[in-house]
């Protein structure tokens, strides 16, 4: 008999405790960690990120991310999404 075992996803705002890790996965990419906000996906240990506003992921590369990092980018997607925003333009005064 198996059993399935399921994995919690979380999806959160990087912060300042999250720096060792952030460094650890742009090194497992070797990549630079890119600068910015960071949005990351945590097991219990992070294993993909995604800086804002550029959309840079670093990734763990022996650990299955894919899924993971669809999700941050479809995350990121939504937390950048601009609103429609109202005409900054003057209204037009006729002179008389």
């Amino acid at each position: 008999m198996t059993t399935a075992s399921s994995s919690s996803i979380s999806l959160r705002r990087a912060v300042s405790s999250d720096a060792a890790a952030l460094d650890r996965l742009a090194q497992l990419d070797s990549q630079r960690l890119p600068s910015g906000t960071h949005l990351v996906e945590s097991e219990g240990v992070l294993i993909a990120a995604v800086a804002q506003p550029s959309g840079i992921v670093i990734a763990d590369p022996f650990t299955p991310t894919a899924d993971a990092v669809a999700l941050l980018r479809e995350w990121a997607k939504q937390r950048t999404a601009v609103a429609p925003r109202r005409s900054l333009r003057r209204p037009r005064v006729a002179l008389a």
